[in-house]
């Protein structure tokens, strides 16, 4: 696991993991990973200039776990997209939901 902490960030560190951790923990494989990052769902917290490597923050699990989420219902990935970049509420999505399930 990577971290670093932020000089001036009122004393708050920042984790962040390398793509192989962070796909491990949201139980996805990093090719996947890529694949939401090319389509814009779901953007590296940090991508390495010079080597590449990319790097996410533990709070990106959330999005990635409604990303999955919401997959698994059938919804496509560029209306997940519209979705997620809208900011719904939990108490939103949960309605979604169940209107989908009907």
């Amino acid at each position: 696991m990577v971290m670093t902490t932020r000089v001036g960030d009122m004393g708050r560190s920042e984790h962040r993991m390398r793509i192989g951790e962070f796909a491990r923990l949201g139980q996805v494989s990093i090719r996947m990973l890529r694949h939401y990052e090319a389509l814009d769902l779901l953007i590296p917290q940090h991508v390495d200039r010079f080597s590449g490597h990319r790097s996410y923050s533990v709070a990106q699990l959330t999005r990635l776990n409604r990303i999955m989420a919401l997959s698994s219902l059938g919804i496509s990935l560029k209306r997940i997209s519209v979705l997620l970049d809208s900011e719904p509420s939990t108490s939103e999505l949960v309605d979604m939901l169940t209107l989908r399930r009907h």
